[in-house]
């Protein structure tokens, strides 16, 4: 694959991974009709992990950082969302905050990789 093929293949690949807790919670309100919750989760996720990469790239010394920071975010934020709607089941709520700050997470690894196409990923992580 020549090297934009690549880059498109990873930016399609991060929208995806992005979209799959997003598509979770809208399939789930679609079924029931009034639970919003796992939408609103996914949403809050996806804001965090977004808002560490926009902003935290130019800012973090070191490149493993700063998916540590997104995934723990998006955790966080999900899970203090999930418990602010109602939710009663600790362990599911982290189950299910930590599953889709993992997803979003993956996605903006992806998206770096994708907008780093002069360098490979082994160089753009080593930094």
């Amino acid at each position: 694959m020549n090297q934009p093929a690549t880059a498109r293949f990873g930016r399609v690949l991060a929208f995806s991974l992005a979209a799959v807790p997003v598509a979770f919670g809208a399939l789930r309100a679609l079924t029931t009709g009034t639970d919003f919750r796992y939408l609103v989760t996914a949403l809050a996720s996806l804001a965090a992990a977004a808002a560490i990469f926009r902003f935290g790239a130019s800012r973090v010394a070191s490149r493993w950082l700063l998916p540590s920071l997104a995934l723990a975010a998006a955790t966080l934020v999900g899970g203090a969302v999930a418990f602010e709607q109602g939710a009663a089941s600790a362990t599911a709520v982290w189950f299910v905050a930590f599953s889709f700050g993992l997803c979003v997470t993956a996605s903006g690894v992806l998206g770096m990789f994708s907008r780093s196409s002069d360098r490979p990923p082994s160089d753009y992580l080593r930094r």
